[in-house]
């Protein structure tokens, strides 16, 4: 990368198929971005891990970072809440601290920990799972086809549900449609799809359907772009 700016360094395995057999295989994409607004992206490489070990993942990332030359630009990491990464002696976080020989600004992605948070509240209103499979949702889809589906009450029908969003009803359905009509620009990017160009019409219909019944909307029609 040119130039001599701060960056911040990103990092997140992922099991794919590996290209040259039916295996699948832990690839770890590494990429550091600009912290300056504006700054430019550099993704370093995306090299095979042996195993998902907060060792050989640092490994990896040690090299990509000496074969671009960025050692000495990294000021922070993004990263996923896994133990493997945060853990105080051995994680991926800490390894990378001791390699460069300085503290890092640590920018934990928010999508893990608030999955953190929602999975307290599930458990706490549905209970435990004693597997990966919610007891609650697999009877739910076997007995979907005997569900009378012409005759569904709108979640606005919920006495707590109506008073929380009563008062906003109508803005949050003329709100959605709004966004589902607009065309995307890359400077202002669509709030709820951010590729709505690219979405069906069968699919911005399956989705206005879910905004209209769900709040309770009677007027079912809408012109798609």
């Amino acid at each position: 990368m040119q130039g001599d700016g701060a960056l911040s360094l990103h990092w997140d395995g992922k099991i794919l198929p590996d290209f040259s057999s039916e295996e699948k295989v832990n690839r770890l994409p590494v990429l550091v971005a600009a912290i300056n607004p504006g700054g430019e992206e550099q993704l370093l490489g995306v090299p095979k891990v042996a195993g998902g070990d907060a060792g050989s993942e640092f490994d990896a990332i040690k090299v990509l970072i000496n074969e671009w030359g960025v050692k000495d630009r990294i000021r922070a990491m993004g990263f996923d809440t896994t133990a493997s990464n945060t853990g105080r002696h051995t994680g991926v976080c800490v390894r990378v601290e001791r390699y460069l020989e300085k503290d890092l600004l640590y920018l934990a992605c928010r999508h893990h920990i608030f999955e953190i948070v929602l999975g307290g509240v599930f458990k706490m209103c549905l209970g435990d799972s004693k597997s990966p499979t919610i007891t609650l949702c697999g009877e739910f889809k076997t007995r979907w086809p005997s569900f009378a589906k012409d005759e569904h009450l709108s979640g606005i029908s919920d006495k707590v549900v109506e008073r929380l969003v009563g008062d906003e009803k109508q803005d949050i359905i003329n709100f959605c449609y709004d966004q589902l009509k607009v065309t995307v620009r890359a400077d202002r990017p669509n709030i709820i799809l951010r590729h709505v160009s690219r979405v069906s019409a069968d699919e911005k219909r399956a989705i206005v359907e879910a905004i209209r019944v769900n709040p309770g909307s009677e007027d079912s029609s809408i012109e798609y772009p």
